[in-house]
């Protein structure tokens, strides 16, 4: 955030007012339901039994939205009354003083607005919880209990670390594994689309045994510990496209015409793999490395002839973001620069269009 450290000292919490204690007191109150989120965790297998245990949390995580909701309501009011008063401006002994109360302002809309925006999130993740209730369709319940409660931590967690910084405190340390697995989840995506889509294309001779291998390795995934961190809607769309080949592969004769459009559909679940760098904190991630990475190799300061082994070590964990940047990881290609800068440009212009992640598709959105 902007401008938050223009926040005038008299806002230390050695010189506590009405207005900071009330601050305090929202951090508290805050901090508190996020302590207790760290220890809530819902990971449900995707077969129908346990996804129909599995909805019996729905109605606790509705509360839980409802109560934070309630709670943002009241920090957004709070920080909304808590304007410089006019006295304060007419003080000011100098520019510099009248820039800290101005700062101070601008500090201020920004949290409200990203108050304003989480509530918006919480009110469309109880929403669609709500409607998959009202349905009792489990697999949605599902699915929007797994998109509910990514949601709930992710924005509270948001306005904590923003409302700290606009109080000039340190935030608190919150453990928040959401972009490990995210990074560890995007390397695999990548590795079950270079299975699907390498060249060259099957044909009817060789489209069973390659249906087969899509299918061992979907099966193979199931064994891994990052498996149960997937997100729902993956695995529920993975174990019916192992489903489908199955029931192909055994039919006799195989349907070669239903076969090919089965292909087609694993072609198309495989570029969609690609929009998990969609997700919120990838997106975060990927600029604030490829930003770094770019300023130390091509900046105004920057002497480097050739990438070094650390650097190539740091860009493994875009592994997934771009074919053309793995092409380059998968050769460890250290010495064309002129290439590594164009495609470093390239993926800093696109993860700075906030269009694109205004367009992409709501299940990859940090619910993403």
């Amino acid at each position: 955030m902007q401008d938050v450290c223009a926040r005038p000292p008299a806002r230390g919490a050695s010189n506590i007012n009405p207005t900071m204690a009330a601050s305090l007191n929202s951090l508290e109150r805050l901090g508190a339901v996020i302590e207790e989120l760290q220890t809530v965790h819902f990971q449900v297998p995707e077969d129908d039994l346990a996804v129909a245990r599995g909805a019996l949390f729905a109605p606790r995580l509705v509360d839980r939205i409802r109560h934070a909701i309630d709670l943002l309501e009241a920090i957004q009011f709070q920080y909304e009354r808590a304007t410089v008063p006019e006295q304060e401006v007419r003080a000011a002994d100098s520019l510099d003083d009248i820039g800290h109360l101005i700062s101070t302002e601008i500090a201020g809309q920004e949290v409200t607005d990203l108050v304003f925006l989480a509530r918006a999130d919480l009110r469309g993740a109880l929403q669609d919880l709500i409607a998959s209730i009202d349905q009792e369709d489990f697999l949605r319940v599902a699915s929007s209990c797994d998109a509910g409660l990514r949601t709930l931590r992710r924005t509270l967690i948001s306005v904590e670390s923003a409302l700290h910084d606009f109080e000039g405190l340190q935030p608190p340390m919150r453990q928040w594994s959401d972009l490990d697995v995210s990074l560890q989840t995007r390397r695999l995506y990548a590795d079950v689309r270079r299975e699907v889509l390498r060249p060259p294309a099957p044909d009817d001779a060789t489209l069973a045994d390659r249906l087969a291998g899509v299918h061992d390795r979907l099966h193979q995934l199931r064994e891994l510990e990052l498996y149960p961190l997937l997100r729902f809607d993956d695995r529920v769309a993975m174990r019916e496209l192992r489903r489908r080949i199955s029931t192909w592969i055994v039919a006799d004769p195989p349907d070669l015409l239903a076969g090919r459009h089965l292909w087609q559909d694993l072609v198309g679940f495989a570029e969609l793999l690609k929009t998990v760098s969609h997700r919120q904190e990838l997106r975060q991630h990927d600029r604030a490395l490829l930003r770094r990475s770019y300023h130390q190799l091509f900046g105004r300061a920057a002497h480097a002839r050739t990438l070094s082994d650390d650097m190539l070590h740091q860009l493994d964990a875009l592994a997934g973001l771009d074919d053309e940047l793995d092409a380059l990881l998968a050769r460890r290609e250290h010495g064309d620069l002129p290439r590594w800068r164009e495609v470093m440009a390239r993926l800093l212009q696109r993860l700075s269009t906030r269009a694109e992640a205004a367009g992409a598709p709501a299940w990859t959105r940090a619910p993403p």
